[in-house]
């Protein structure tokens, strides 16, 4: 084994994984602005994909309240409050999404689903390595270069 490989693996498996708070606050505040935009959002973007769990709660609460509601916050204060997302999240999501043209939502939620696809890979890559890090095969040295190389996409 490579110690630079071994190394990567563990000062990947200690980093955060990658995030995109800026474009997750985005799509959130377009739906708050455009609440049309809950069909197409739905289909392309999973709450799942959201790092941040009060982003991913408030993004399910807007996709809950549906697209047949008036457009802003106000409309949206209950279900948001059912779900325990804090006002301060869509107050930013509001802002982030005022600096935003509404018309390049899709690229950013695009943007958020891809950000989540690498995580799960790298996690995946990482869970395979270090569970396989005993053995010494041809196999072994594989997952391990596959998550030295997914490292360094990563980054």
């Amino acid at each position: 084994m490579k110690p630079t490989t071994t190394r990567t693996i563990e000062t990947l498996a200690a980093r955060p994984p990658m995030e995109c708070p800026e474009a997750e606050l985005q799509v959130l505040g377009a739906l708050i602005l455009k609440p049309g935009l809950a069909a197409i959002l739905a289909g392309l973007l999973p709450p799942e994909a959201f790092a941040d769990l009060d982003r991913r709660k408030a993004y399910s609460a807007l996709l809950t309240a549906g697209s047949d509601r008036p457009p802003g916050l106000v409309s949206v204060i209950p279900a948001l409050r059912a779900a325990g997302v804090g006002l301060a999240v869509v107050s930013q999501a509001e802002d982030e999404c005022a600096c935003t043209m509404l018309s390049a939502v899709e690229h950013q939620a695009r943007f958020v689903r891809d950000a989540w696809v690498r995580r799960r890979e790298l996690r995946t890559a990482l869970a395979l390595a270090q569970s396989l890090s005993s053995g010494g095969d041809g196999t072994t040295q594989a997952l391990r270069d596959l998550a030295a190389a997914e490292a360094e996409r990563a980054t």
